[in-house]
């Protein structure tokens, strides 16, 4: 088979431009999950810079409760718009609550407009139970 396909002539007919403009290639920015993160020292407060990026709620190894709104996020600092991720999964722009999967352990980490990132791990469990 790969012998008939090497007798083929090349095509080299112009090829359409592609249909879709809004693909992430055609973007001036990657896609949040290929940020290049910044390196800690990024975080200097001084001429331009905004706060350092921090996560105020849930605090890092905190046991938190999921309640029927899910767990509250807070942060301070930064540039907004803020991207959240839990285990790795992006959460909505700017979402104010996390809906976790269920009990157990699990990490927390929200990234600005400039790339700077914070990060907490945390433990959930359902009301009542410890």
């Amino acid at each position: 088979m790969f012998r008939a396909f090497d007798l083929l002539p090349p095509d080299r007919a112009p090829r359409p431009a592609p249909a879709q403009p809004d693909h992430a290639l055609f973007h001036r920015q990657p896609p949040p999950a290929l940020v290049r993160l910044s390196p800690a020292n990024h975080d200097d407060v001084g001429a331009g810079h905004a706060a350092p990026l921090r996560i105020l709620f849930p605090p890092d190894g905190a046991t938190v409760e999921s309640l029927e709104d899910g767990v509250g996020l807070t942060v301070s600092g930064g540039q907004p718009p803020y991207r959240w991720a839990a285990n790795g999964r992006p959460l909505a722009e700017n979402a104010p609550f996390w809906q976790p999967d269920g009990d157990g352990f699990s990490s927390l980490v929200v990234m600005d407009s400039d790339g700077r990132r914070a990060a907490v791990t945390i433990r959930v469990v359902t009301p009542g139970g410890e």
